[in-house]
């Protein structure tokens, strides 16, 4: 159980660092469709 935790925790943080570097890039617009495919890749994988 714990390693399902730690695998949910690693994911979201990935995702919001895959977001602050998009949204220091400049692609503010583009953030939402990479948030979408970003969270949904991991969880899906």
């Amino acid at each position: 159980m714990e390693y399902v935790l730690f695998v949910l925790y690693f994911s979201f943080f990935l995702c919001l660092c895959a977001l602050v570097c998009l949204y220091f890039s400049g692609c503010q617009e583009m953030t939402y469709k990479h948030e979408e495919a970003c969270c949904g890749d991991i969880f899906w994988i």
